[in-house]
């Protein structure tokens, strides 16, 4: 046993080593559960995130000596503060040299963590975040020094601190990790994370030092406290238990209730999310799902290398994400609806997905205008990612294993295939051009599936959105009135198919019917196209939004420019409110001129971050889903986008110009764009349609007093109202924390220097107290008193202390101030009676 030299008090402080050891190894224990908690947590992100056994044993032997030499730092005595910085110092040196040493290996190991990381981050937020062509050999290398970092991090904010709360931020961080890609988190982890904490905390007796205040010899005392301990833990273990066994009874009801509202709670879930998102700044490209009028930046970055046997006829689209559904200014992602549904109705969904992946491949065999095919090669930059970015109308059924079709959506490659090879059309862009000549075959392979997909896209995929904007119905009637159509014209047409479809009809009615029907959606489509592109205009360079405003209906009702997913988004919402099945799509695009020809015969063309692109997406019953262009300055083949760098300076130029123009040259500019329009109209068309056509154009929508703004959903506002009424809860538990911390401070500082015998400050402490109450009490005039007026008023405000007391109390304050002599034990139990008395009136 060592004495405390430090201690002042009368009694003296031992430390017992058997003792302090065996809360070593207590905190040890606890410390390797909760690491253990942190290994199955992070292999529950990513399977690959594992640590090799040998890292996992010397991580613990780390531990443990780092514990231990924390833990019996209390018996250095007055030479415990060098003990502990020398182990502090001594950890960071060692863990510095050890990453210098194996610098090379450390960085290829951190690498593919980040790039693995990023394929579930991408997964969830829809984004394509480039990573690191790394060997995964280090990753485990990474991993453990990282776990390692964490776990002594902790530990040192636990003895420097004397909080064990800090050893509980390495598996927080690993959770959150995990939680921020949508990881389930697994249920291994949780259970060591809760054997953990409940080894840390349970006990009363379960101290940062372990000291006891005894005469020596008294050590008998250890077996009785090391027993209570252990009862204690063993007690906290069956709370425990029956917390977990009546919390799953209790929450019986309310998970049936979540599980039968699981729509309704996850839309709300990722309301809240994406309103938690915006709070802060935004560092994920999100693939242009967020529309808004912010300018691209681009650093000309290489996505990838296309190559071709023979040089495409067409513009080449690599979809990256496709959405039908606009709400709050983003295209959500398309929810599980059509898996579900086709399971339900007894097909495959995968089958399905593949079928109108290559429709347009099967059925163009034969036909000269669509026939000409290819083999592409698609070589990526970052193997991660998991989007394929293939070309439209490729043939998959062969390459099952590595490349699918997600959904019914977006084609997918098996991660880390840094290349896709596959055979398709020469042709992307013509498809509209060249519906008519698609053959229909009676014995196609699975005509009830595709007879099936065309009745559930015609459902989802036309009017998905619950409420159009002004702008989307003004443009649906200028395109209705143009195209000599009612607003019920595809209904009645759709009854007719169906009727076609499960009637007793012959075949050649059943596909001249079809082919009525897909003509009439591109002939829509066109107009749509041509009245965009009539009266808005191509820039990168937009007008401000005020807050709350939605991109699309700006550009519809107030804006005179946009890029391509304004163009590409209006379009979309237009061509849904007409009856159309269309989807918004993004991706890249690759302009015919850009491919080069290579040595071997070949073409290739490199993919940059420049050739972001959206467009329209249209379903054609029976074919499938056909890209659509409706932004100006891309629809040639020619190897310039509008995007390129020399471009910039003029359009910026035109929008500010444009932004400058006067309310008169505006009117003058309507006029003279009334007359383009005027001259795109077909000649046929009668002067009482023309003049209609013109009325319902010119009139900018919304601004007949509508307006382009929008206020919050009712998804927002839930979401704005739980984050505030948190947030107030956060402040006022904070609040009374703090007021609570402070009363208890106020008392304890007083009993703390009665206890150590410290009676001048504790006298000296009392009578300030009361000097400033009374002080607070007496007139502004009366603020400074003398010791003569002070105690008078001392009798005259408290009588419940006799005079006699009071003129006791002064001469032994008047000592404790002015004097060098001590204060007995007497005279302070006096002057604390007379406190509590005053404390006692005044509350």
């Amino acid at each position: 046993m060592r004495k405390n030299t430090m201690q002042k008090t009368n009694k003296t402080t031992e430390y017992v080593f058997a003792e302090n050891c065996a809360g070593a190894v207590r905190s040890f224990m606890a410390t390797v559960l909760l690491f253990y908690g942190m290994v199955f947590l992070a292999t529950s992100i990513l399977e690959e995130w594992t640590i090799s056994k040998a890292s996992f044993v010397w991580i613990q032997v780390f531990l443990f000596l780092a514990i231990v030499l924390f833990h019996v730092a209390p018996l250095c005595g007055k030479y415990e503060a060098v003990w502990s910085v020398g182990t502090e110092l001594v950890y960071i040196l060692g863990s510095a040299l050890y990453f210098r040493k194996n610098f090379s290996h450390m960085k290829e190991g951190y690498q593919a963590l980040y790039s693995s990381y990023l394929i579930p981050w991408n997964a969830y937020y829809k984004s394509n975040i480039q990573g690191y062509d790394a060997d995964m050999t280090y990753l485990p290398l990474a991993l453990g020094f990282t776990l390692y970092l964490l776990l002594m991090f902790g530990v040192m904010l636990r003895y420097m601190t004397k909080q064990k709360l800090f050893l509980l931020l390495p598996g927080i961080t690993i959770l959150s990790a995990g939680l921020l890609v949508n990881a389930l988190p697994s249920w291994k982890g949780f259970a060591f994370y809760f054997a953990g904490l409940l080894l840390l905390f349970s006990g009363p007796y379960a101290r940062e030092r372990v000291a006891f205040r005894a005469k020596k010899g008294e050590h008998k005392k250890q077996e009785r406290v090391f027993f209570r301990q252990m009862i204690s833990l063993g007690c906290t273990a069956v709370v425990a238990v029956g917390i977990v066994l009546l919390g799953g009874t209790a929450f019986v009801r309310p998970a049936e209730a979540i599980a039968k509202n699981g729509k309704q709670f996850y839309i709300f879930q990722t309301q809240l999310e994406d309103r938690l998102k915006n709070i802060g700044p935004s560092y994920v490209e999100t693939n242009k799902a967020e529309v808004d009028n912010n300018t691209p930046e681009y650093s000309d970055r290489k996505i990838l290398t296309i190559s071709a046997e023979k040089k495409p006829e067409t513009n080449l689209y690599l979809k990256d994400f496709c959405s039908s559904r606009y709400v709050d200014g983003t295209w959500k992602t398309l929810d599980d609806s059509y898996e579900r549904e086709a399971k339900k109705a007894g097909y495959d969904p995968d089958h399905i997905a593949v079928l109108l992946s290559q429709n347009v491949y099967e059925q163009s065999q034969g036909n000269d205008n669509i026939d000409g095919r290819t083999t592409y090669e698609i070589t990526y930059e970052n193997a991660w990612s998991s989007n394929a970015l293939v070309p439209y109308f490729m043939d998959l059924a062969d390459s099952k294993d590595t490349v699918w079709v997600d959904k019914d959506a977006v084609v997918k490659k098996k991660r880390m295939k840094s290349s896709v090879k596959a055979e398709g059309l020469l042709q992307n862009t013509k498809m509209d051009e060249n519906a008519q000549y698609f053959v229909w075959v009676e014995n196609k392979e699975d005509p009830d599936a595709m007879s099936w997909y065309d009745t559930y896209a015609y459902k989802h995929y036309a009017k998905p959105n619950a409420s159009a904007t002004d702008g989307v119905i003004r443009y649906t009637k200028a395109v209705l009135e143009e195209s000599y159509m009612d607003s019920d014209w595809y209904t009645a047409r759709k009854d007719y198919v169906d009727d076609a479809y499960y009637g007793e009809q012959d075949f050649a009615l059943e596909e001249a019917m079809m082919q009525y029907v897909n003509m009439s959606r591109l002939d829509l489509a066109r107009s749509v196209k041509d009245i965009l592109n009539t009266y808005k205009r191509y820039n990168l360079y937009l007008d401000d939004l005020t807050p709350g405003e939605d991109a699309v209906a700006y550009f519809l009702e107030k804006g005179k420019e946009g890029y391509c997913m304004h163009f590409a988004s209006a379009a979309t919402l237009i061509l849904q409110e007409l009856g159309v099945p269309a989807r918004y799509a993004s991706g890249y695009i690759v302009k015919r001129e850009s491919f080069q020809a290579q040595k071997d015969g070949s073409y290739a063309a490199d993919v940059v971050d420049r050739c972001g692109h959206a467009w329209v997406e249209i379903y054609l019953d029976g074919i499938g889903w056909i890209p659509y262009e409706v932004t100006p300055g891309y629809g040639g083949i020619n190897a310039d986008i509008p995007t390129n760098e020399e471009n910039l300076k003029d359009l910026k130029a035109d929008h500010d110009k444009r932004k400058d123009t006067t309310a008169s040259s505006e009117s003058e500019n309507t006029e003279t764009q009334l007359t383009e329009e005027t001259q795109l109209t077909e000649e046929t068309q009668t002067q009482d349609s023309q003049t209609q056509m013109t009325q319902q154009s010119t009139q900018e929508p919304g601004k007949n007093g509508t307006g382009g703004g929008k206020g919050l959903s009712q998804g927002e506002k839930i979401a704005t109202f739980v984050i505030g009424i948190l947030i107030i809860l956060v402040v006022l538990i904070l609040v009374l924390y703090g007021v609570v911390r402070l009363q208890r401070n106020y008392r304890n500082v007083l009993l703390k220097e009665l206890r150590k015998k410290q009676n001048i400050r504790a006298v000296k402490r009392m009578n300030r107290r009361i000097y400033k109450n009374v002080r607070k009490l007496v007139p502004a005039q009366f603020s400074s008193m003398t010791d003569a007026e002070y105690e008078a008023r001392l009798k005259k405000m408290y009588p419940a202390v006799s005079e006699e007391d009071w003129e006791q109390y002064m001469r032994i304050a008047k000592k404790a101030a002015f004097s060098q002599l001590a204060i007995s034990d007497e005279e302070v139990r006096f002057c604390y009676h007379i406190y509590r008395t005053y404390r006692q009136k005044n509350g």
